[in-house]
């Protein structure tokens, strides 16, 4: 355009510059076409030697594009109310392809990517790997507490396991059927003698278990009268002192020291420590 300015300033006519142009377009078209031989008839716009470097950097489909679009604008010269804005409406077009959305000019840009595709100079860019990015960390105060360990906590006791009865053979069906006899519904309705029953009788040593099935039971169960007429009535069936004593097996075990030793530093430093449940 710094070009077209200045020979147009300097008096240059506008249908006389796009002529020549338009005569380096067929020069350049016939050694696209005929090779070495057409170079004997070119006009002589521009030197042999120029004409065969332009003619590397121009694909025949765009050589075409830019003859019929200076042909255009130089036949709407005689109706134009600007010809010089023409003119550069005509030099942009031809520079910048991607402007144009006709036909034309869109197969003219796929035949130079076909062409590129062919001689190996189009490329495909490697995609690039976005780096993973290192997780920021929260400053953290020195003076805050260390996070408590496993070596910190105290050792875990096991929970002591059920004991097995050592009462004889029958002495559970015998002593459900001598207590019912005694209690009154509803209470006579948890002793009996079936796998799922509510309570289960269990002797260790001197006491006898009543192991419940649930808090429930373990409730009703747990009262002196009737703890009195099952260790009387057991008393009498061993020959020796037997004291009853409920035991609610649905009881949850004793809480993990070290969890809760790690939840109580969590609600002590709630600043740093989110307690989801």
């Amino acid at each position: 355009m710094e070009l077209f300015n200045r020979l147009y300033t300097e008096g240059k006519d506008l249908s006389a510059m796009l002529d020549e142009m338009a005569c380096l377009t067929r020069d350049l078209l016939v050694l696209k076409t005929a090779g070495n031989a057409g170079i004997t008839m070119l006009s002589g716009v521009a030197s042999d030697r120029e004409a065969l470097e332009l003619t590397k950097a121009l694909t025949s489909a765009e050589l075409v594009r830019m003859m019929e679009r200076l042909q255009e604008t130089m036949a709407g010269f005689t109706r134009s109310a600007s010809r010089r804005m023409d003119a550069e409406l005509c030099i942009v077009e031809l520079c910048q392809p991607e402007l144009s959305l006709d036909t034309k000019a869109l197969n003219a840009r796929l035949t130079r990517l076909e062409e590129q595709v062919k001689s190996g100079a189009f490329v495909p860019a490697a995609p690039v790997k976005a780096e993973k990015a290192a997780p920021e960390k929260e400053p953290y105060d020195d003076d805050r507490p260390p996070m408590p360990d496993d070596a910190d906590a105290p050792p875990a006791e096991d929970a002591p396991p059920v004991a097995e009865s050592e009462a004889p053979v029958g002495f559970w069906s015998d002593l459900v059927a001598a207590v019912r006899k005694e209690l009154k519904p509803p209470v006579s309705g948890f002793f009996v003698v079936t796998p799922n029953a509510p309570v289960q009788g269990a002797l260790v040593g001197d006491r006898l278990e009543l192991r419940c099935s649930n808090s429930f039971t373990a409730q009703m169960l747990d009262r002196p009268e009737i703890l009195e007429v099952v260790s009387r009535k057991a008393t009498a069936m061993l020959s020796h002192p037997v004291k009853a004593a409920t035991l609610d097996m649905s009881a949850k075990p004793a809480a993990n020291p070290r969890m809760e030793q790690l939840m109580n530093f969590g609600r002590a430093h709630s600043d740093i420590v989110t307690i989801k449940r």
